[in-house]
C-alpha cells in the first residue's frame, strides 16, 4: 500500500470516527441513560504507551478484532473524574487511561476490552475525546 493510498484510509477511517453512528445511537440510547453498561470484571488486557496515544493505535486494535457492522459496536472510554459508568479499574500516576472495548448490541454485553495507559493522546484522538461529556465515545 503507497502513501497516499494509507493517507486516504487514515482520512476515511479518522472522519468515521468523527460521528457517532445513528444506529449505534439507539442501542445505546436506553443503556446511556440509565449508564447500566455492565462491564466484565477484570483483568482486562492491558498496554502501557511511553508516548501519547494515537488515532491510529485505536484504529489499529478495532481493525484486528474483525467486528461486525450494526452488530459489534466499538467504543473508547477515558477513565477519570467525567466517568459515569461503573468502571473497576486502576489507574496509573502520570498516565491517561483509556479502555478499548466492543459492545454486542443483541446480547448487551461487553467484550474485547483493553486497558491502555498512555502518557498523552495525540490531537486527533484528544478531539475525539473531547467531544464527549463523559469520556465514552462510540466509535463507528
Amino acid at each position: 500500500m503507497n502513501m497516499a493510498s494509507n493517507d486516504l484510509t487514515l482520512g476515511i477511517v479518522g472522519a468515521a470516527l468523527l460521528g457517532i453512528a445513528g444506529c449505534a445511537f439507539v442501542l445505546f440510547k436506553q443503556v446511556l441513560q440509565k449508564r447500566t453498561l455492565h462491564f466484565p470484571n477484570p483483568p482486562y488486557e492491558t498496554e502501557t504507551i511511553e508516548d501519547k496515544i494515537a488515532l491510529q493505535d485505536v484504529v489499529g486494535y478495532f481493525q484486528t478484532l474483525h467486528l461486525t457492522e450494526n452488530v459489534d459496536f466499538p467504543f473508547l472510554l477515558e477513565i477519570s473524574e467525567r466517568t459515569v459508568f461503573d468502571v473497576k479499574v486502576e489507574t496509573k500516576e502520570g498516565y491517561r487511561t483509556i479502555l478499548l472495548g466492543s459492545f454486542k448490541g443483541k446480547d448487551n454485553k461487553v467484550e474485547n476490552i483493553k486497558l491502555i495507559y498512555s502518557e498523552g493522546i495525540d490531537n486527533e484522538l484528544n478531539e475525539i475525546i473531547k467531544k464527549s461529556k463523559d469520556g465514552f465515545v462510540i466509535l463507528k
